[in-house]
């Protein structure tokens, strides 16, 4: 008599080999989404701080050159309009030096801005210090 069909330590068998096989690709599926979670919070987080350098870049450079102390914090927002960073700034002065050729003649200043960086709950993530060029009018 013949048997058609296969054994249970076969099945078993197989099942086990293709599991073995599966177990690594999850794995690196898995990897590849991490990695892809961490590049988008990273870009979330470079986006907010070019946003809030050139905020006040332009409000130094157009707006009130001679200003020193804490600004109006700026917030970035996801797709969906909650707040992902809150970004707090304080202006000083760093340096003064005098410009002087045969027609230019004018003082520049050299600001240093710090930014404070928190979540959305408030936590702090980074401070970073930047220093813009400013001409004084």
């Amino acid at each position: 008599m013949k048997w058609k069909g296969y054994t249970l330590i076969e099945v078993v068998l197989a099942v086990a080999v293709i599991a073995l096989l599966l177990i690594p690709l999850g794995n690196l599926i898995q990897q590849g989404l991490n990695i892809n979670v961490r590049a988008q919070r990273t870009m979330e987080f470079s986006e907010a701080i070019s946003k809030a350098y050139e905020e006040v870049m332009h409000f130094l450079k157009d707006v009130e050159p001679d200003f020193e102390g804490t600004g109006e914090s700026i917030e970035s927002k996801d797709e969906n309009g909650n707040t992902v960073y809150k970004i707090t700034y304080t202006v000083s002065d760093y340096d003064t030096f005098n410009v002087g050729y045969d027609v230019y003649n004018y003082e520049e200043v050299l600001k240093k801005v710090d930014f404070t960086v928190q979540d959305s709950k408030g936590n702090k993530v980074k401070e970073l210090t930047y220093f813009i060029r400013v001409i004084k009018p």
